[in-house]
């Protein structure tokens, strides 16, 4: 008789996992890693040319920034001229929000980035406690019948 997956385990499991995430078979070890697989993010490496982090719209607001404070010091800082005036105030408005633009844009990509984080993080973390129920003889390494491939634990 093929063993079957304990249903105390397989509640506590499901418990852990986002609603997001439910639908991942959690009755063997190797029908939840092949579908866990397909759920897991891989995020690009950071590298001496490119941190994702930071990125090219953090490098771009921080740019913009700059020249906004810039502007902000030459017209406190500098004589004032009423012709100019309308043209510097139009320009640092606009330098002024395409910083804030490329700061919250850039901001929402980092949330975005840690929540798939943190995903990653749930799926290697159940995959790590079924593994120890196939250990432990509560849940069975593949169901009857699987004739598919057994993917590496996350």
């Amino acid at each position: 008789m093929p063993l079957r997956a304990d249903p105390d385990v397989v509640a506590a499991l499901r418990a852990q996992l986002p609603e997001d995430l439910a639908h991942l078979p959690l009755t063997s070890a190797a029908e939840y890693r092949q579908e866990a697989w397909k759920a897991w993010t891989v995020r690009p490496p950071a590298n001496g040319a490119y941190y994702p982090a930071l990125g090219l719209r953090g490098a771009a607001a921080m740019a913009t920034g700059f020249m906004t404070l810039g502007g902000l010091w030459m017209v406190i800082a500098g004589p004032s001229s009423s012709a100019g005036a309308l043209e510097i105030i139009l320009t640092l408005s606009i330098f002024g929000s395409v910083t804030v633009l490329l700061a919250w844009s850039k901001g929402k990509s980092n949330r975005k980035a840690r929540r798939l984080q943190e995903r990653n993080t749930v799926l290697s973390d159940v995959s790590a406690q079924i593994d120890h129920e196939v250990e432990q003889g509560r849940i069975p390494l593949k169901p009857a019948g699987w004739e598919g491939k057994i993917f590496p634990p996350l």
